[in-house]
């Protein structure tokens, strides 16, 4: 019986002592899972700074400087070169009608049995183009008592092939013709069949085959010198003209013996051959 009671005391005894063990180790295992609590809230606590530092990503509205400042370049350098070849076309020179008729006419051919090129008579004022592919020429021939004879040959086909028309016939003398923009010729002659001594002019245009004139005649002898006598009363002169445009012409009077200059200035001559033309002299 004693030897039952001291077993069952020692079985107590032992199972208190294993209680006793087993409470000592929760506190252990406690312990053991704190750290690694502590050690996940400071690797949170660690990577909260760390976004924190992370700069803001930049919205759209921050970026759009930067993005103009890219685009402005590109859009202004085509906006340039347009402007520019929009000043370059406009500020080309538009050809005349005469001018383009020119165009059509080879200036290299040679005129009839003249022995020139429709571009040195041209030059001399002897030639002119009307129309596309449409020219004429006057040719010095022979000459008479008081006139001067001219050949008229016309092309209609850009100068290939020259048709010889009709003689044409102007007064003798010192004579300066000058092609003019409007497909015709205008002739200034001095000391001639007229007998006078300042330029008697004329204009000259084709007809058919052969050319003819309207005598625009001694409109310039009431012009008005420097010295204020009138060009008629001057004596001898020389003259000079250079063409402008239209009927206008820059003429130059100088006296025959000193060479001074009596009179140097434009003369629009539009006014004087409408009136000659509608009151044509018989």
């Amino acid at each position: 019986m004693k030897k039952l009671t001291s077993m069952l005391i020692f079985t107590a005894m032992l199972c208190a002592a294993l209680t006793a063990c087993g409470k000592v180790e929760e506190p252990a295992a406690k312990e053991e899972t704190a750290p690694a609590a502590e050690t996940s809230a400071a690797a949170v606590e660690s990577e909260a700074p760390a976004e924190e530092v992370e700069e803001p990503t930049p919205t759209p509205e921050e970026e759009t400087p930067e993005v103009t400042t890219v685009t402005e370049a590109p859009e202004s350098a085509p906006e340039v070169t347009t402007s520019s070849a929009k000043e370059a076309e406009s500020s080309a020179p538009e050809l005349s009608n005469n001018e383009l008729n020119l165009s059509t006419i080879d200036g290299a051919s040679v005129v009839g049995e003249s022995g020139m090129t429709f571009t040195e008579l041209h030059d001399m004022g002897l030639a002119n183009a009307f129309m596309q592919d449409g020219a004429y020429a006057v040719v010095p021939s022979d000459g008479g008592a008081g006139h001067k004879y001219y050949k008229v040959y016309t092309t209609a086909d850009g100068g290939a092939s020259w048709q010889e028309g009709q003689f044409y016939d102007e007064p003798s003398g010192v004579g300066t013709h000058v092609a003019l923009d409007d497909g015709q010729i205008m002739s200034f002659i001095t000391y001639g069949a007229y007998s006078e001594r300042f330029p008697h002019v004329a204009y000259m245009y084709i007809n058919g085959d052969r050319v003819e004139k309207v005598d625009v005649g001694t409109v310039l002898g009431d012009t008005e010198l420097d010295d204020g006598r009138l060009l008629k009363d001057a004596g001898e002169v020389d003259f000079t003209v250079d063409y402008v445009s239209g009927y206008t012409f820059n003429i130059k009077f100088t006296d025959r013996e000193t060479g001074d200059t009596l009179c140097d200035r434009q003369f629009d001559l539009s006014e004087a051959l409408f009136n000659a033309q509608q009151s044509p002299a018989e």
